[in-house]
């Protein structure tokens, strides 16, 4: 039977309401109730969705691993999705850079300027791109602190707004999601520069 992806959550697995916007943060997403988390769907041949067993999971992983690395070449990732545990070191002369700068520390915390802009991608979203600098730096230590798919939980502050969130890795570097209670309670939107720090545990 083929395998498709949820139209419910697109993919991810988790939804977050009918507008992005309204959403609080993306780790207070809900597991997606039409596909029960995995992202895709079985599709039979009157066109009808349904959840796929999880006696079945197992024997498709290669399908859905193919399926997994169409969406986020689609979503602009680089790279195979593998897991983290499974990637190649690269840029050891960074690691090593940053493991000694942040050695005997239990946070990374930075700040910087950026602009803000929106991706009109499938899964639309405002977005601050970390410098390069830094995104080496974080880039470094990413495989201890990630927790899937180069994915990075973070703490973070805009102006008197304190929130949490998760960067996303793009092109060599991350991206700040910032989201709609943000930009709303700082007055600020796509185009505007603002000031970023950024806190990760290491």
């Amino acid at each position: 039977m083929e395998i498709v992806r949820c139209v419910s959550c697109d993919g991810y697995g988790w939804t977050m309401g009918d507008e992005i916007d309204d959403c609080d943060a993306l780790d207070e997403a809900q597991t997606c109730a039409w596909c029960g988390g995995v992202g895709y769907v079985y599709r039979d041949a009157d066109g009808i969705d349904r959840r796929l067993p999880a006696a079945d999971l197992d024997a498709r992983a290669a399908d859905l691993e193919a399926l997994e690395r169409e969406r986020l070449r689609e979503l602009g990732y680089t790279g195979s999705a593998v897991h983290p545990s499974e990637q190649a070191i690269r840029r050891r002369d960074d690691q090593l850079r940053a493991s000694e700068k942040f050695q005997g520390e239990t946070a990374m915390d930075f700040e910087f300027d950026g602009e803000i802009w929106f991706w009109r991608g499938p899964a639309p979203w405002y977005f601050v791109t970390v410098p390069d600098e830094l995104s080496r730096d974080i880039k470094a230590i990413s495989s201890s602190v990630t927790y899937g798919w180069g994915v990075i939980p973070v703490r973070a502050q805009i102006g008197k707004t304190a929130f949490k969130t998760s960067l996303f890795p793009k092109d060599d570097r991350y991206l700040v999601p910032v989201r709609a209670d943000v930009r709303k309670a700082e007055g600020i939107d796509e185009g505007d520069t603002v000031t970023v720090r950024l806190i990760i545990d290491l």
